[in-house]
């Protein structure tokens, strides 16, 4: 057999027994066109995926970081503001320990410009007081002071009592009332025994109403104008003795 026909007939009975085999080969050397473009969109969009993933990791770092840090300067202001807040209630404290003592400061101006002025108004009324007396505190018998008189008059029979008021209300009668109680008591009780005790309410704001009220109370109502004291009480009025 000549060398040429043997070859051919090598290469043929290679190619039948290894048929299956050389087709499988090809076919996976050679894949469909649309295999070939799903596998490139495929890796095209995780690609894109991953790109987008990384991106919004990204914006969302920042976006915690902007919130850590808006955090951070809420807190700043909001330790400022507690600062603040300390500081003012320390100012409205101060403040109000100067308004008081600005307010007991004009109450003993006011008590001193008009109390004088008090025993010739009473003068009117047929009085004629020898003795004068200023801020007397009563005591009760624990010795715990249980109220103050801004004013007392004594004729060694009568006595009254005066309560000075910047504004009277109606509010301050029975409080007025209570103090000169008290007053009859502490006195007797050191074996004072005054066979009457009158009161009076002097303000320098005193509306209508209250000193009809105090007057009804059966006492003495003082009004002030400028300087001067006035005696409003009706013309048939009668002091209540206590």
């Amino acid at each position: 057999m000549p060398n040429t026909t043997k070859k051919n007939h090598i290469a043929t009975n290679y190619i039948t027994k290894n048929r299956s085999k050389l087709i499988k080969s090809k076919l996976r050397n050679k894949k469909p066109k649309w295999l070939i473009k799903f596998v490139a969109e495929t890796r095209r969009a995780i690609a894109e995926t991953n790109e987008t993933i990384t991106k919004n990791n990204e914006e969302i770092k920042k976006s915690f970081a902007e919130v850590n840090s808006t955090i951070d300067k809420h807190s700043v202001a909001i330790d400022r503001l507690h600062e603040d807040m300390v500081e003012l209630k320390t100012s409205f404290k101060e403040m109000s320990k100067q308004i008081g003592s600005l307010h007991n400061s004009f109450g003993k101006f006011t008590e001193s410009l008009l109390l004088p002025g008090v025993t010739m108004t009473l003068s009117k009324c047929g009085y004629n007081f020898g003795r004068i007396d200023y801020n007397i505190p009563i005591w009760d018998e624990s010795g715990r002071m249980v109220s103050e008189i801004d004013m007392m008059l004594s004729d060694g029979v009568t006595f009254a009592v005066v309560e000075v008021k910047m504004t009277v209300r109606e509010d301050d009668i029975e409080h007025h009332i209570n103090r000169m109680k008290l007053l009859r008591k502490y006195l007797e009780g050191r074996g004072v025994m005054p066979k009457s005790i009158i009161g009076v309410m002097l303000g320098i704001i005193f509306p209508d109403s209250v000193i009809k009220a105090v007057c009804d109370a059966g006492l003495y109502a003082i009004s002030q104008n400028g300087i001067e004291l006035h005696l409003v009480v009706p013309y048939d009025f009668k002091p209540h003795e206590f």
